[in-house]
């Protein structure tokens, strides 16, 4: 490097540390930035590229903790870079301070951010792990009217849902293995919010005290910011016209969506939205998403996949709401392909196989029918022991049998 760009380029540097400092911030990732009033605690920022270009418009804000402070992004960077959103990490609130040390940290930030970044006045949302989402869920509950959903990871919230303004979604991505946060404080809480108006969503999958995949966080995050632009009471009309307006060119783009996976993806956002079922769209939003399934289902190599697939979608509550045209058309596909092999016989052990748990799903406690749906399930495996549902018959025979104590063949 020769002198002359050597100069440049630490002026360059310079002049960016000096906007840092300064409050002022463009697109990209800042660290550490100390708060002004209160500058022994920080925050990070993410800036989204329309940041730089939409200069008279405020953006939408996310907030992040975390029970051991500086959370990091959390794998949101992209999502919300694709959807105009800023980022703020709240670094220095962590398990075992005070509520009050709590709320001395998140006012020095707020107050930071207020005058630094030009922040949505309503469109404001925060998510946390663990003791970070409880921390989160303080943060809307003592904002109220400045925020629009929470995100809460591994944790209830631990009583700070109480005051919460019913205008707040609230979201919850939880283990049912999770030993630390129970699952039924969640599911408490998640009846609790419902029942006092609020907007709630979760999502409960098979680990322990954790954050959950990141795909989870992003899905609600998406379904939480389009909701919010639509229901919040304090956007102004323009704000409503111009969401539906977006609404409507998302749909329409839909069909000119080649990759299925992602076209089922955006129809999937848009149908869990409220009242979607009254939009004008609303028949192009189900074609758009039979579609999708259809085109996933059908490439499936497998015959009897394909299949399976393609029964899934037809006995799916949405393709009831789809034209009755693709429906018949599914229909004929389907009976055509159970003619024959190897579909033929595996749908009729999956018919056999349906048949017997939902006797077993009908016998609760009741010993003598349970020992009636093991000796079912085993006739099957012993007729169909090569299907599909001939084996997993096997697998609930044996499940059956050991449960009961008697030995089931």
């Amino acid at each position: 490097m020769t002198n002359q760009r050597m100069v440049v380029a630490v002026i360059f540097i310079v002049a960016a540390a000096l906007r840092v400092s300064a409050g002022e911030v463009g697109p990209g990732i800042h660290r550490g930035i100390k708060c002004k009033a209160a500058p022994q605690y920080t925050y990070d920022v993410c800036v989204p590229r329309a940041y730089a270009e939409e200069t008279g418009r405020r953006f939408p804000v996310l907030f992040i903790s975390s029970p051991g402070g500086n959370p990091g992004f959390m794998g949101t960077e992209n999502w919300a870079d694709e959807n105009s959103v800023l980022l703020v990490t709240i670094n220095d609130t962590e398990n075992n301070q005070e509520f009050s040390q709590w709320d001395e940290i998140q006012t020095a930030v707020m107050d930071s951010v207020e005058t630094s970044l030009r922040l949505h006045p309503c469109l404001r949302f925060s998510m946390g792990f663990s003791g970070g989402g409880m921390a989160s869920m303080r943060l809307a509950r003592r904002y109220g009217e400045k925020f629009a959903g929470v995100v809460m990871l591994g944790h209830s919230g631990n009583g700070e849902d109480r005051g919460l303004p019913k205008h707040i979604t609230v979201a919850f991505v939880h283990g049912e293995n999770d030993r630390t946060h129970s699952i039924g404080s969640v599911e408490s809480v998640f009846k609790k919010l419902k029942s006092r108006g609020h907007i709630v969503r979760k999502i409960v999958g098979d680990w322990g005290h954790e954050t959950g995949a990141v795909e989870h966080r992003l899905l609600l995050l998406s379904w939480m910011l389009d909701l919010s632009r639509l229901v919040h009471p304090l956007l102004s009309e323009d704000e409503r016209a111009e969401a539906r307006r977006e609404i409507k060119r998302r749909v329409e783009a839909l069909p000119n969506t080649p990759d299925a996976a992602q076209r089922l993806k955006n129809a999937e956002g848009l149908l869990e939205l409220p009242d979607s079922e009254k939009w004008p769209e609303i028949q192009a939003l189900y074609a758009a998403w039979f579609s999708a399934k259809y085109d996933l289902a059908s490439a499936n190599t497998d015959i009897v996949d394909r299949h399976e697939a393609l029964n899934a979608l037809f006995n799916d509550e949405r393709t009831r709401k789809c034209a009755a045209a693709d429906q018949k058309r599914l229909a004929a596909e389907l009976s055509d392909m159970r003619k024959k092999q190897p579909v033929k016989t595996e749908w009729a052990a999956r018919q056999m196989y349906d048949q017997i748990a939902a006797f077993e799903a009908k016998a609760g406690q009741n010993k003598t029918k349970l020992l009636q749906a093991a000796q079912s399930y085993a006739a099957l495996a012993r007729s169909y022991p090569d299907t599909r549902a001939g084996k997993k018959a096997a697998e609930d025979a044996r499940r059956l049998g050991e449960a009961l104590g008697i030995p089931v063949q």
